[in-house]
């Protein structure tokens, strides 16, 4: 099996994969805190990633769903993070997000083409709220073992996705449409599998919720 056999396998395992902590976020956050917005997250993100499956395998152009899913998950992912920061969600945090990526698609990457620099400053953004909450957890008076504490593990599988994801998401655009046949041309493996790994570390940081 070739290198591009290997990322085209993994791409479509990392879309379907989606649906793993949408299930999770249903059956086991509920309205519980920060979590429901993780619930309706994963409940647009997974659907839109397997039409964008579906529209790849037929050789239908998909990448306008990359500009909504960028917008979407970064909205909704700001939305998270300051909402267990700050014990509310700061809009203008959202407004922002919305604002660099709608001036992305007007003005530097139309919807025609993959919307690197829209991904790139939302990972980066989300990659500082992240690191911001381990070191809230760290400083909690509360002792819960990382290990079985669900903010610890969700929040990991995130981190994982935003480190392996970032540099792809930068190049996005040269990678997709490159000619070459060296490992560049099929580096969306990293984030195809930084992808995997986020969404079942997630499925199971939900699946702590359940326990506790």
């Amino acid at each position: 099996m070739m290198l591009k056999d290997v990322n085209v396998l993994l791409s479509d395992v990392s879309d379907v994969s989606e649906m793993l902590p949408a299930v999770a976020a249903w059956k086991f956050a509920g309205r519980k805190q920060a979590f429901t917005i993780l619930t309706w997250l994963f409940s647009i993100s997974a659907p839109v990633k397997i039409i964008t499956l579906i529209l790849a395998r037929n050789n239908i152009h998909n990448l306008e769903w990359f500009h909504f899913l960028a917008m979407w998950e970064g909205c909704m992912l700001f939305a998270f993070y300051s909402k267990v920061l700050f014990s509310r969600v700061v809009w203008w945090g959202v407004a922002a997000i919305i604002l660099i990526d709608s001036l992305d698609t007007l003005l530097l990457e139309p919807i025609t083409t993959f919307n690197s620099f829209a991904w790139s400053v939302n990972t980066l953004i989300l990659l500082c709220l992240g690191l911001l909450t381990f070191y809230k957890l760290y400083t909690s008076s509360q002792l819960i073992a990382p290990e079985e504490d669900p903010m610890f593990i969700i929040n990991s599988g995130w981190m994982i996705y935003f480190a392996g994801a970032l540099f792809t998401y930068a190049l996005g655009s040269k990678i997709l449409f490159s000619t070459t046949l060296d490992f560049f041309a099929e580096s969306w493996i990293i984030v195809s599998f930084s992808n995997t790994i986020k969404n079942a570390v997630v499925c199971y940081g939900l699946y702590r919720i359940g326990k506790q």
